[in-house]
């Protein structure tokens, strides 16, 4: 067997700091942390374990940045004897650890459309079980105490897209006929925006309320499952279908620069699929380290987090941490 000298005509070196220009394939030894490193090729952004949240939920609410989030709402662990079935309390992230706030939200559900950031959230619609009952409610969150809009959505809905901020969001499609219905929100009141191309439910959704994407989801064509669209605040456009269709997903990003991860469907790798929307096209990248549906995200292309999710029938308290996407990587 050849040694590492033979082949890159070098010895290991033993360092106090990183080199600031590693080749491919170079290894060092650092006494400052103690660790054996080195310069190896990668396959692009890569999934890992997070800081769990306090309280395991699935087809949560979530809402702000990869840095200063928060996510709230959902349905726990079945048999929990604190947090069993819908969960009220929210949870904030502040890019290291999860508290849990002691203020609960007035309408416990899950399935809800939310948007904003951590510390302006509207959420809205939703299902609570058993027994089950939709949800039109809207309410608002300022980082410490919900507060009940005056005006709820139009109907009932669950498990629909939504984005945007807290003073203009958009509930898109849903669980209940007819699932092509979209509302936009103006911090104050609902009003009916253009219907979509695909009706559908339980989708990937990013965006703002005038550049919004919606893709792929449980439609009322299976066939359609690949769909993916864009909302300028007033009307749908088709876009690039994504690689694998289904449902339950988590998502996060932009119009132009999505990420959709995990979810459910008739596919072998099933709950574990991440794949990149550019704007047009979508590209398959690495999987989720850990295989969810009923998840949600937040953050961009470069960083993001995916939260909660159902695995094996039973609500996770899971975080997986997606970092950028290189072409090299220390190890």
């Amino acid at each position: 067997m050849s040694t590492y000298k033979e082949i890159y005509g070098q010895e290991i070196k033993i360092v106090s700091s990183d080199p600031s220009n590693p080749t491919l394939g170079q290894i060092w030894y650092n006494t400052s942390s103690n660790q054996l490193k080195g310069f190896r090729a990668s396959q692009g952004g890569v999934w890992s374990t997070g800081t769990a949240m306090n309280v395991p939920r699935s087809q949560l609410g979530t809402a702000g940045t990869y840095t200063s989030s928060v996510v709230f709402g959902g349905r726990s662990a079945p048999g929990s004897p604190q947090f069993g079935g819908n969960i009220t309390k929210a949870d904030k992230w502040n890019g290291s650890s999860w508290t849990l706030d002691s203020n609960s939200m007035n309408d416990n559900r899950a399935g809800l459309g939310s948007a904003g950031t951590q510390t302006a959230v509207v959420a809205f619609g939703g299902f609570s079980y058993p027994p089950y009952v939709v949800h039109s409610a809207t309410e608002l969150y300022n980082g410490s105490s919900w507060t009940t809009a005056p005006n709820s959505l139009p109907t009932n809905y669950s498990q629909m897209g939504s984005f945007g901020t807290q003073t203009a969001a958009v509930a898109a499609g849903g669980n209940e006929n007819p699932i092509a219905k979209t509302f936009n929100w103006n911090g104050s009141s609902w009003t009916a925006g253009g219907d979509m191309t695909n009706g559908r439910f339980s989708m990937g959704s990013a965006g703002t309320q005038t550049a919004g994407l919606v893709f792929s989801g449980n439609p009322d064509a299976p066939a359609k499952r690949e769909a993916t669209e864009k909302y300028n605040g007033s009307s749908w456009t088709n876009s690039g279908n994504v690689g694998t269709g289904r449902y339950s997903v988590g998502s996060s990003g932009t119009q132009t620069a999505a990420l959709m991860f995990g979810g459910s469907g008739p596919f072998s790798q099933k709950g574990s699929l991440t794949e990149q929307f550019n704007g047009s096209t979508w590209t398959a990248k690495n999987n989720l380290g850990t295989a969810l549906y009923q998840l949600r995200g937040f953050g961009t292309t470069t960083n993001s987090l995916a939260v909660g999710g159902t695995l094996s029938g039973v609500s996770r308290n899971f975080v997986q941490d997606w970092t950028p996407e290189a072409t090299v990587a220390i190890f």
